[in-house]
């Protein structure tokens, strides 16, 4: 085995991999969707399984995870830049508990156990379904979870001058609407960074 191969391989993966973090954001660290977990299991096999693999150079190390980070900067961007992008590549959060009755075909559609769930919640500090009131799985497969007596959660409606109509969904808007509420605020849809719907008012970011 060429030792000093490996040696190179593991300098070169390592700066790749810091360039990689960086230009891929901070939430490579703390991944905020399936996509990106994913993405880091991608690079992390990349630069495993060739270390020790002398038939490897280390430009095919280099070139291959400079490929991947340049793919993936561009999944990133269009993904900032379309909702339906974003939507495509990541999924959208899954209702699974809504005012306290469990939604099936959520759990159908997840491949989710209820023991899975369970298990989940007892993560969270609950005891039991019957806390819940409303239970979202996020992109990453983290549950967001309001219980009984919780305020109610955001939602967001407008995201870079967008209008997110899955948030528009979930409170039994549309976008006309989201419109006329703006404009009673002075701001053009246009304008709005981000704007939610939180405690029964469109709060404008």
């Amino acid at each position: 085995m060429d030792y000093l191969s490996v040696v190179a391989k593991l300098v070169v993966g390592s700066i790749f991999l810091v360039a990689y973090a960086r230009l891929g954001g901070r939430s490579q660290v703390n991944p905020l969707s399936g996509t990106e977990v994913v993405s880091g299991m991608v690079v992390g096999a990349m630069i495993s399984g060739s270390l020790f693999d002398d038939s490897v150079p280390v430009w095919a190390v280099a070139g291959v995870i400079a490929l991947w980070t340049v793919l993936f900067i561009l999944m990133r961007y269009y993904k900032r830049k379309s909702l339906t992008g974003e939507k495509l590549i990541d999924g959208k959060p899954a209702c699974l508990v809504l005012d306290g009755k469990l939604q099936p075909d959520s759990f159908n559609s997840l491949n989710l156990t209820l023991t899975d769930f369970e298990t989940l919640i007892h993560q969270a500090g609950l005891h039991s379904i019957g806390q819940i009131r409303d239970a979202w799985q996020e992109t990453n497969g983290q549950l967001t979870i309001r219980t009984h007596g919780d305020p109610p959660l955001s939602v967001l409606l407008v995201e870079r001058g967008r209008a997110h109509r899955d948030g528009l969904e979930r409170i039994g808007r549309d976008e006309a609407w989201l419109r006329t509420e703006l404009d009673r605020k002075g701001v053009r849809l246009a304008e709005v960074f981000c704007a939610e719907w939180f405690d029964g008012d469109v709060h404008v970011y």
